[in-house]
């Protein structure tokens, strides 16, 4: 669940494929329900948050006055005596049965939740794979982060392209790869991923994901800003005139541009 400022406050249950997004500050809680363990990936849009510079609501208990507590619940201070003692960071319960968990979702404008695998607005399949974004367009309440998901088949690449306006990070769930990473001023990297790796990449620099094993390289992946852009490279050269890439590329015969021009 999540509560804002205003006081309203939603509840969702999710699935796999789902997203959940809530801003800064805002109250917020998460169960794990059924007999499954509960597996996410969590993503900030500050790359200097730290869990200590959040708080917990036991926390926050243990530390206050009982007379305060008793004056703002209206209750007998020694009510407080058997809460816990110190931070309930994850705390173990009974199994909630799925069927018993509460779903009170918001209208789809304005919910804290995207279906991200199943709602077709989030499609952006290229030739080398599949792509699922949850940007502002797609995910209004995502104001401040796009996210999405991200399956290069085997062999193939998503070409050379920059984000203009944020920050990626990914995050590599299966599959092996290669990133190249160009970063002007003749800096460039080349460095293989695995299961586990995580990479980022700032804003303007330019870079291609190959997959480069035998199975799909599944990757989620998220950006600093609720409005996606980017521009590919291909796209940059076809809408360029050849005479004006023929001064930038000396020596290169106009055929060889020309083909440039048409992947």
């Amino acid at each position: 669940m999540v509560i804002e400022p205003s006081g309203a406050s939603e509840i969702n249950n999710y699935e796999p494929g789902d997203l959940w997004y809530f801003e800064k500050g805002h109250g917020h809680s998460i169960q794990c329900i059924g007999d499954k363990p509960c597996h996410f990936i969590l993503s900030f849009d500050n790359g200097a948050f730290s869990e200590h510079g959040t708080f917990s609501i036991t926390d926050w208990v243990n530390v206050t006055p009982k007379d305060m507590l008793a004056a703002n619940f209206n209750l007998p201070k020694d009510f407080f005596d058997v809460f816990p003692k110190g931070e309930t960071y994850i705390q173990s319960g009974p199994i909630l049965p799925v069927s018993q968990a509460l779903d009170a979702p918001w209208p789809r404008e304005s919910t804290h939740k995207f279906r991200l695998l199943k709602d077709p607005k989030a499609m952006r399949d290229f030739e080398g794979g599949t792509f699922r974004l949850a940007s502002v367009d797609e995910f209004p309440a995502s104001k401040n982060m796009s996210g999405g998901q991200m399956v290069i088949k085997s062999g193939k690449q998503r070409n050379l392209h920059w984000h203009t306006n944020a920050n990626e990070w990914n995050y590599y769930l299966r599959g092996k790869g290669q990133v190249a990473l160009f970063g002007s001023g003749g800096r460039g990297k080349v460095f293989d991923v695995n299961p586990g790796d995580a990479v980022y990449i700032p804003a303007g620099f330019g870079h291609a994901i190959r997959n480069s094993g035998n199975e799909d390289l599944e990757i989620v992946q998220t950006w600093d800003n609720g409005k996606f852009e980017e521009i590919d490279l291909d796209k940059w050269l076809r809408a360029s005139p050849n005479y004006l890439l023929a001064n930038n590329f000396t020596g290169v015969p106009e055929s060889t541009i020309s083909k440039m021009k048409e992947t």
